[in-house]
C-alpha cells in the first residue's frame, strides 16, 4: 500500500515534481490550488493502473461535491461533467524514474469567460452549480481521500 500522500505545494506543480523526482517516493503531492483552478501532481509506484484509478476518483471526488444529478464521467485523459469538459487527468511515466506521475488539471470557475454558453464543450465548477466554496483545495482534499480508497481497494482485490 502506498504511504500516507506527504503535500508539497508548488506555484508550477509539474515543473516542480520533475525537478524533484530524482528524490520523490510514491505520496508524494506537489500542488497548486484557488479558487479558480486545481493542478497537482502525485507520485506513485509504477503502475499501469495509476491513471484509471485517478480518473475514477476525480469522478467521485466531483459527484460528491456537486449539486444533486451531477454526472462526471471519464473520456479519455478528459474529465467530463454532465456532457462538458471540466478538466484532465493523465500518467506520466519519466524515464530513469522509480515513480509514474499522476498529472490532474480541474477547472473552478473563469471569471474572465463572460459568456460561458458560447463554449458547450467545456465548462467549470461553478457554471455547474457547485457551492462557492468548493475551490481547488476542497476538490483536492476529497480527490486524495478517494484515490486513496480507490487504491486501497485495487490493492486488496489483487492480493485475491
Amino acid at each position: 500500500m502506498q504511504p500516507p500522500f506527504r503535500s508539497c505545494p508548488a506555484v508550477v506543480p509539474l515543473d516542480a515534481a520533475r525537478a524533484a523526482l530524482p528524490s520523490a517516493e510514491p505520496g508524494w503531492v506537489f500542488w497548486d490550488a484557488g479558487s479558480e483552478r486545481l493542478d497537482c501532481v502525485i507520485a506513485v509506484q509504477p503502475n499501469p493502473m495509476a491513471g484509471t484509478l485517478a480518473r475514477q476518483a476525480l469522478c467521485d471526488a466531483l459527484g460528491a461535491l456537486g449539486p444533486p444529478y451531477t454526472v462526471a464521467i471519464a473520456v479519455d485523459d478528459a474529465v467530463q461533467l454532465n456532457g462538458a469538459v471540466v478538466g484532465s487527468v493523465s500518467l506520466e511515466n519519466p524515464p530513469d524514474a522509480a515513480v509514474d506521475l499522476v498529472v490532474v488539471h480541474v477547472a473552478v470557475a473563469d471569471p474572465m469567460d463572460e459568456a460561458p454558453g458560447l463554449h458547450p464543450d467545456r465548462t467549470v465548477l461553478y457554471e455547474e452549480g457547485f457551492p462557492p466554496e468548493v475551490d481547488g483545495k476542497t476538490v483536492l482534499d476529497t480527490f486524495l481521500r478517494h484515490l486513496l480508497s480507490h487504491a486501497y481497494r485495487a490493492e486488496e482485490a489483487s492480493m485475491r
